[in-house]
């Protein structure tokens, strides 16, 4: 019973990211819908070109647009329960394949 009590804890749903595999499930659990399909325009990850623009600003206006909202996805990416540092998580999981410069 105490180990089910520790697996649900570990992967409850407003549990933050530490690892990219918790930032991975997070994004599944919450951004995948939109952005898997680039449902409208929603850049999908690792396609360096749905990128592009959105990182000729910095990284942390990224960061920005994530937990305000912006176009039309919603503030927090529809995500109210998620923390700004696990929202920051997530937006690096999704720019993992994306070339710094």
């Amino acid at each position: 019973m105490m180990l089910l009590l520790i697996l649900t804890a570990c992967t409850s749903p407003g549990s933050a990211p530490t690892t990219a595999s918790a930032a991975e499930v997070r994004y599944t659990q919450t951004c995948a819908v939109c952005h898997d399909q680039g449902v409208q325009g929603a850049p999908v990850p690792g396609v360096v070109e749905d990128w592009g623009f959105r990182l000729e600003n910095s990284r942390e206006d990224l960061y920005t647009n994530t937990i305000l909202g912006v176009g039309e996805m919603p503030p927090r990416g529809a995500c109210p329960d998620c923390t700004d540092a696990e929202l920051r998580t997530i937006v690096d999981y999704m720019l993992r394949n994306v070339p710094a410069d």
